[in-house]
């Protein structure tokens, strides 16, 4: 899971900032808790690390860094739309 933050606080780092985030203040902490987040959905869509429960129903059958590509990027699009 550490390995999976730190490549999506790679993939947040490197995309510009949205015109309405261009505030370097506090910056960094608004990525970080985007990049936790992104995490948390990826493990829930995966049912992987606390949601490995035979309950959970997994969404997402594909690599965990491609849906944490695809949402940091649907993200990113939203943002500067």
């Amino acid at each position: 899971m550490e390995q999976l933050l730190a490549f999506v606080m790679v993939a947040l780092a490197v995309l510009p900032p949205s015109y309405r985030d261009q505030a370097e203040v506090g910056r960094d902490a608004r990525m970080s808790t985007i990049g936790r987040a992104v995490v948390e959905v990826v493990m829930r869509a995966r049912c992987a690390g606390a949601y490995a429960v035979p309950a959970c129903k997994p969404i997402w059958f594909g690599g965990e860094k491609e849906l944490a590509a695809l949402l940091v990027t649907k993200g990113w699009c939203h943002a500067v739309s």
